[in-house]
């Protein structure tokens, strides 16, 4: 339903209250007293300032030219003090001109002081280069002595307090007391070290400064209590208004607390306020009733004897004209939303399957009437027109390629001088904003994109509802689709992020104790892809699933027990405070106890990633265990047992074997040499026989270069030669690594950029053989078998 315009509503202080729209309720209490007086005090102490400044500044300035004017005076010229006193003069007015006329007040009442002091110093001086009487030089010199003492004074006074006003130290309750003594302290030395003659005198005139000084903090310290209270009342109706703004029931309380508030006010500023206080907090009800699209309930109000009394009579018109108005916009309000949804869901169904729910235009000429209806339809059959366009771009994009896609949406761009070019460049302009939003998806979350596309919902829709073998049928659509479109294998994608996102958030957020089932689950979710479970479990670990917790699942393969005991280690370990040093043995011993398992990780960077992951998960169970009591080693090899448990690790090859392969009893046949065919029968486990395999496939390679590719040649050799040459690399540097879903072996050598380089075979496939495969090549048979 639509809203008038929010505009700024104030309350009883001027700040913004919460409001739809702003009412004639603002009563402005006290603020313009209030901003008077804070700006004439603001004003007084900006001016004093400036005015002790500028004195200082004239005095400065006339003290250098008078200490020249002084040594050179020799008594043949008359009037030296008057040439003096004009001199200083010239330099008080000189700055006196630069101030405010308060600043200039100040300036005044400062300079009649320090203009007496320098008159009795040059009189002084002119007596004694004239020969005057000692004694009224004595008596000029001691004058001159106390001024100066009592001008600097006062202007210490001052300036401490204007100091004071600008650190807000004058806000404490006890500031006027700590500043007269301070004033009292200050004066009481300036008089001890006053000539005992003077004293009197000096005492004296610092008590008229003290009356000067008491006066002025009583009367600033009465004006800044009054702020205060003005402040406070006003801030406490303001949350009065917003109270029952929110909850009108409140109004009773609000209006007696109101009345409690205001009491503390001045008496005209009280009736003023307290006149006016009913009508504010009645006002607010309505806003809120008003604000919560209370229509009827704002209806009720706004007719009700007391409303009618205590609100002014533009604010109770505004609400009963905005409820007529409301009552009948509603209605039609109603009916428009309906109309619109209604036609939102045809350029969706149009969009999405490019047929239409059989809207009727005529509900929009009787929605929104004769004057704008008819504008509204010719907007409705152009969206309908941009929505069969969307659909047909929409359904090419999932056909085509990035690239032809792209072509496509260029084809419509038109050309310059087209008779029709500006229906066609805003046809050019949707496409690519359309093509823009899909070639984003592609590159953002190309998994989501296949999961919108027409033709691959269904498998998407089958893989979430769980069905048997849909997991691994939609891997497939969406890595085919994907590879269509052009996207790097790296790039490819087969989880939706949202949908690896929620796999991965039930396990992050699930309570502890049930984070082994969490985890179990997760596993079950994972193997339904089968061969691509590695993949997927690298793609949770991009949506946040720690590496540690990837890791452990990856060996646990649903192990219940396994998982339990990491998932209890983990709370366990945050439990158990190790120092730095202690926790840095326990890793040392994890490793050592590792060592031959994390090492079959080291032949490539996602694979030390993933021994690392590994070994931190060692480390948290060994942490674990440790606090059960174990010391650092047995803690350290019964996490690594626990965690390496599955493989057995062949010394020679540097690769695992799955447990249940390496310990099961073969029988195979093995040649009498490398070079001659002569096959005898051998007995062995399983680990024997992997071994003994690997070793006759890269003997068969060495025998048989021709078996194999060289995908970067040496071009001024021949392709025998390169393959000659790689058949010797393969013989006596080859090495077989653990596949990323241990599913068997694969055969690389050294690269020589570093690293290892995969071997190919004259097809242009790397060399992977499962365990299966490679005891086939042997002709191993579980022993006993026929």
């Amino acid at each position: 339903m639509a809203r008038l315009p929010v505009t700024s509503r104030q309350g009883l202080s001027g700040a913004p209250i919460t409001a739809d729209v702003a009412q004639p309720t603002d009563y402005g209490i006290g603020q313009l007293g209030q901003a008077l007086a804070a700006h004439d005090a603001s004003e007084n102490k900006i001016a004093a300032k400036q005015a002790s400044d500028a004195l200082r500044a004239a005095d400065t300035a006339y003290e250098g030219e008078y200490s020249k004017y002084a040594t050179a005076y020799d008594g043949s010229v008359p009037d030296f003090a008057k040439s003096a006193t004009d001199l200083y003069d010239s330099h008080a007015v000189q700055q006196r001109s630069t101030l405010s006329d308060r600043a200039k007040q100040q300036f005044d009442a400062m300079n009649a002081e320090n203009r007496d002091r320098r008159v009795a110093q040059a009189l002084n001086h002119e007596g004694q280069v004239t020969g005057g009487l000692v004694r009224e030089q004595v008596a000029a010199q001691k004058l001159a002595q106390n001024t100066v003492a009592l001008t600097q004074f006062a202007i210490d006074t001052d300036t401490q307090y204007s100091n004071d006003q600008h650190g807000q130290a004058t806000l404490s309750p006890d500031y006027e007391a700590q500043a007269l003594k301070s004033f009292d302290d200050r004066a009481q030395t300036l008089i001890e070290q006053t000539p005992e003659a003077d004293r009197a005198a000096v005492q004296n005139s610092l008590s008229q400064q003290r009356t000067t000084f008491a006066l002025k903090l009583h009367s600033d310290g009465m004006s800044l209590r009054e702020d205060r209270i003005k402040a406070d009342v006003t801030k406490g109706l303001d949350a009065l208004t917003n109270q029952v703004r929110t909850d009108p029931k409140a109004l009773p309380d609000a209006y007696a607390n109101g009345q409690k508030l205001i009491e503390a006010l001045p008496l005209p500023l009280r009736e003023a306020v307290g006149g006016r206080l009913q009508g504010t907090l009645m006002a607010a009800v309505a806003d809120g009733l008003k604000a919560r699209d209370d229509t009827y309930g704002l209806q009720a109000y706004v007719k009700t004897a007391d409303f009618q009394k205590n609100v002014d009579p533009k604010t109770a018109a505004y609400y009963a004209n905005y409820v007529d108005g409301r009552v009948v916009a509603g209605q039609r309000a109603v009916q428009r939303q309906t109309v619109e949804a209604d036609f939102n869901d045809e350029i969706a169904s149009i969009t999405a399957t490019g047929q239409g729910t059989g809207f009727d235009f005529n509900r929009i000429l009787q929605a929104y009437g004769p004057d704008e209806g008819p504008v509204r339809v010719k907007a409705a059959q152009l969206a309908i027109k941009d929505a069969q366009s969307d659909f047909t771009l929409i359904s090419d994009a999932t056909k085509l390629s990035t690239a032809d896609y792209a072509s496509e949406i260029d084809k419509l761009k038109p050309a310059a001088g087209d008779p029709d070019f500006a229906r066609k460049q805003a046809r050019y302009e949707r496409a690519v904003t359309v093509g823009n939003a899909v070639m984003t998806q592609r590159l953002n979350d190309p998994s989501a994109a296949v999961a919108g596309a027409s033709d691959t919902q269904g498998a998407f829709a089958a893989y979430r509802s769980g069905a048997p073998g849909s997991a691994v049928a939609w891997m497939n659509a969406t890595l085919t689709r994907q590879k269509a479109w052009g996207i790097e294998d790296g790039a490819q994608r087969i989880l939706p992020k949202d949908v690896a996102k929620g796999i991965v958030q039930q396990v992050v957020k699930a309570p502890p104790e049930q984070r082994d089932e969490a985890f179990g689950r997760m596993w079950a979710e994972v193997t339904r892809f089968g061969p691509g479970a590695g993949r997927v479990l690298r793609e949770l670990q991009a949506a946040g699933l720690p590496g540690t917790d990837a890791a452990v699942l990856n060996v646990a393969d649903g192990d219940p027990v396994l998982l339990g005991q990491y998932t209890r280690a983990q709370e366990r370990a945050k439990t158990f405070k190790l120092s730095a040093a202690d926790a840095n043995d326990l890793s040392n011993q994890v490793g050592k106890a590792m060592g031959p398992y994390l090492a079959t990780y080291g032949f490539n960077a996602n694979g030390m990633v993933y021994g690392d992951n590994l070994r931190q998960a060692a480390v948290t169970m060994a942490r674990a265990y440790k606090a059960d009591g174990m010391s650092d080693a047995d803690a350290a090899q019964a996490a690594a047992k626990a965690l390496s448990d599955r493989y057995a690790i062949d010394d020679k090859g540097g690769y695992r074997i799955p447990a249940a392969i390496a310990s099961q009893s073969f029988t195979a046949i093995s040649p009498a040499t490398f070079n001659v065919w002569v096959p005898h029968p051998v007995d062995g486990k399983g680990q024997d026989i992997i071994r003994l395999g690997t070793g006759r496939m890269v003997a068969d390679f060495a025998a048989h270069p021709e078996k194999l590719k060289v995908l970067a040649p040496n071009a001024t050799l021949t392709d025998e030669q390169n393959q000659r040459n790689e058949a010797v690399r393969v013989r006596e540097q080859g090495q077989w690594i653990n596949t990323d879903d241990d599913g068997g072996l694969q055969l690389v050598v050294p690269s020589p950029v570093g690293g290892f380089r995969a071997v190919y075979t004259v097809d242009g496939k790397p060399v992977i053989r499962t365990w299966q495969q490679i005891g086939d090549f042997v002709q191993a048979k579980p022993k006993g078998a026929h």
